[in-house]
């Protein structure tokens, strides 16, 4: 009934029957399709850098970070990208800087960044990162749009017109807004934002909502049985329960190569 004053509008006079959506695969099945394809990329991104072996709501007991509201079996599969930062910086603490305003106790207080912290963040980042990460011309940030659009804000109060720039693909066929900092490529990954606020939210204040990686692409490995199984899926009608069903599965792992090749912020 929900696509009464949609689809079969236009399917009924094409002689489709409501109950076989089958029978209209290439049309109602295949946008589906091309939905799911769409957000199983972004599904496997969002695994790559949140998920946890460990992972807990805030409500339980010991209580986690992840929201009242989330599944935690979205988020307990492997240890990604920021679960082995955190490690990284919980031998090499000079590996972290601090943004203190991620540990205040409310929405307003958190995104309430001081007007030049993107900037003394990322200065800070070169400097203090290791010389072997200083000296690798292919090295990279990644920063929340908080960050981002506190940089790019910085830098119109100085008075540079130009303050970003597109960036296009980065190994995933999407789309960034870049900026640079010395020369660095600045990749704004809002992806890390609406996780953040989606599922990382205590009721009060969400969990670190400003971060920021300086490294290299090839620093963050991310492994799959194969790159066109993320977004494949399978459909078939199950006439009994006059349902149709869809149906992916891929094998997804991630490293941090060289733990000193990374200087993060949060």
């Amino acid at each position: 009934s929900d696509l009464e004053a949609s689809f079969f509008i236009w399917g009924q006079n094409k002689g489709y029957k409501r109950p076989d959506l089958e029978t209209d695969k290439s049309k109602v099945v295949e946008f589906v399709l091309e939905r799911m394809s769409e957000a199983a990329l972004e599904d496997a991104l969002r695994k790559a850098w949140f998920d946890d072996t460990d992972a807990a709501l805030v409500t339980d007991s010991p209580a986690g970070v992840l929201s009242a509201t989330a599944d935690v079996d979205d988020y307990n599969t492997i240890d990604a990208f920021w679960k082995q930062l955190y490690a990284i910086v919980a031998v090499t603490a000079a590996r972290r800087y601090t943004i203190t305003e991620n540990a205040n106790a409310s929405y307003a207080t958190q995104l309430a960044l001081a007007a030049d912290r993107a900037i003394l963040m990322a200065r800070a980042m070169v400097q203090n990162c290791d010389k072997r990460l200083k000296g690798d011309k292919n090295k990279i940030f990644i920063w929340t749009d908080t960050l981002v659009d506190n940089y790019q804000t910085y830098l119109e109060s100085q008075g540079i017109d130009k303050s970003f720039e597109r960036i296009e693909d980065f190994d995933s066929g999407l789309t960034f807004t870049g900026m640079y900092f010395r020369g660095i490529p600045i990749y704004r990954f809002d992806l890390w934002d609406r996780t953040i606020v989606e599922d990382f939210d205590s009721g009060t204040a969400y969990y670190q909502p400003h971060r920021a990686i300086l490294t290299t692409k090839a620093n963050l490995a991310i492994g799959v049985d194969s790159k066109s199984m993320i977004n494949t899926f399978e459909s078939w009608l199950e006439r009994k329960d006059k349902k149709v069903n869809l149906r992916g599965s891929y094998k997804l792992d991630v490293k941090i190569v060289k733990d000193y090749m990374v200087q993060v912020a949060y």
